[in-house]
């Protein structure tokens, strides 16, 4: 399998914003009503899917600046496989649930210029020192800020498709 080519400071900076600019672009034009209708992705709604969004962007940041700031860093909780991911992003998404989408909108968007703040802070060195997150791949800052990008896309393209399904 060939190796991915390690993406630079810059890199990061412009590929974490084309894939906000993706998913904002993806729900532009969506009313309150349309936002919270179920089933864009998976039972999720537009609504909570920013949600999910949000409370990753925030917690990627976390374990970033933990694994920067200790050399072996120790997390209290883990998640492991689909059913841990599946009852942590639920957590998240409840903690949410009563928030409007303007004030999650304004979560995703502090929580993002955060990360892109922490981008800019890290050295090379930073970016590239490996550590176990909570959900137990070895990984680096570099990686899951490629992640965080990625997944925003994943997320857009799941809600463009919702829309095109509505459409036709």
């Amino acid at each position: 399998m060939p190796t991915r080519r390690k993406k630079n400071r810059a890199e990061l900076l412009e590929y974490l914003a084309q894939g906000r600019e993706r998913l904002l672009s993806a729900i532009e034009g969506l009313s309150e009503e349309e936002v919270t209708i179920s089933g864009v992705v998976g039972d999720w709604s537009v609504k909570e899917t920013l949600a999910h969004i949000a409370a990753w962007d925030k917690e990627t940041r976390a374990v970033i600046e933990r694994a920067i700031s200790q050399e072996h860093p120790k997390f209290d909780y883990t998640i492991r496989g689909v059913r841990g991911f599946a009852k942590w992003n639920a957590q998240e998404i409840e903690k949410r649930r009563a928030m409007s989408t303007s004030h999650i909108l304004a979560e995703m968007e502090e929580a993002r210029e955060g990360l892109i703040e922490l981008t800019r802070q890290l050295s090379d060195e930073e970016l590239s020192r490996r550590f176990v997150p909570p959900w137990r791949w070895p990984t680096t800052p570099r990686r899951n800020l490629e992640i965080q990008a990625e997944h925003d896309i994943e997320h857009a393209d799941q809600i463009m498709a919702w829309q095109r399904k509505r459409q036709a």
